[in-house]
């Protein structure tokens, strides 16, 4: 926010067209800013995605102990259909 607050006083980001043209190394922080900023948002949807695989996952797996152990009302059937889609 700092740093586009102070390029805002500099052209293209200036309203008034007699600003000065912004200083080469405003524009390299600012562009810098922006692409962590992105990298970040990156990350952080593809470590969303991770934990919401992991959650599915782990509810899958509990849901198949408690029919192997009989503790849901669940039809054997479905054992034997987790057992099918599971890969070595």
């Amino acid at each position: 926010e700092s740093i586009r607050n102070e390029a805002s006083r500099y052209q293209p980001y200036s309203d008034d067209p007699k600003a000065p043209m912004i200083p080469a190394e405003l524009a390299k922080d600012l562009q810098e800013t922006k692409d962590t900023i992105a990298r970040h948002e990156n990350n952080l949807q593809k470590y969303e995605n991770n934990e919401r695989e992991i959650i599915e996952r782990f509810d899958r797996d509990i849901s198949r102990f408690r029919i192997l152990k009989g503790i849901d009302d669940a039809p054997r059937a479905a054992v034997a259909d987790q057992r099918s889609s599971v890969t070595p």
